[in-house]
């Protein structure tokens, strides 16, 4: 198909050069894995809904939320595409791998892209990309914490997203040992009370 080839030359680093000032590139694929993001949503409620529950006295997972961003036709219609069974879970999970992979390298030293993703909420489909799946690569969390790092470094209001994730940990993830592993901490400015990220030294 054709997103599948636009993220595989995406994905592609020596394309970065090519693709860093343009960003048209950068928000279909973020609007991609918003449609695989969505399209695991689904799938998840779907089989809580008729899952029996091996030890009845534990808590029942809450049903997931679907994404606003399930509006735009683009992502509604993919979504719908993915769930038609026209392809299979390994493709879908290597779509996902491609997008995360595609971010992190369109985002790189690339404000104008980074601007996009944050525009997109793909801050945070990259913390859902945190969040392994059985289905996912085992190298997908690595990916989407790189991609993270290209997505929020230099780029303040990319991190002030992420520093403004909810401080306990979820079922997508925990922001404190997240901002470890990229190499980062929160700090609240005196002055302003705004949360920055800075490097840990």
């Amino acid at each position: 198909s054709h997103i599948d080839c636009l993220i595989a030359f995406t994905s592609k680093t020596q394309f970065d050069a090519l693709l860093h000032c343009e960003t048209t590139a950068t928000a279909i694929v973020t609007r991609s894995l918003e449609a695989v993001i969505d399209y695991e949503i689904v799938k998840e409620n779907a089989d809580a809904a008729i899952h029996i529950p091996k030890a009845p006295d534990r808590p029942v997972l809450p049903k997931r939320t679907r994404r606003e961003a399930i509006k735009v036709p683009f992502v509604k219609n993919l979504s719908e595409l993915l769930r038609c069974n026209v392809v299979d879970e390994e493709q879908i999970a290597e779509l996902k791998c491609a997008c995360v992979r595609a971010l992190g390298n369109l985002c790189c030293e690339s404000p104008s892209n980074q601007r996009i993703v944050g525009k997109h909420d793909g801050v945070i489909l990259l913390l859902h990309c945190a969040r392994r799946l059985d289905t996912d690569s085992p190298f997908l969390m690595q990916w989407a914490i790189a991609a993270l790092r290209h997505v929020c470094m230099g780029c303040p209001e990319n991190q002030q997203r992420l520093a403004g994730i909810e401080q306990c940990p979820s079922a997508i993830v925990d922001r404190d040992r997240l901002l470890m592993q990229l190499g980062l901490k929160a700090v609240i400015e005196e002055n302003s009370g705004k949360i920055r990220l800075e490097r840990i030294s």
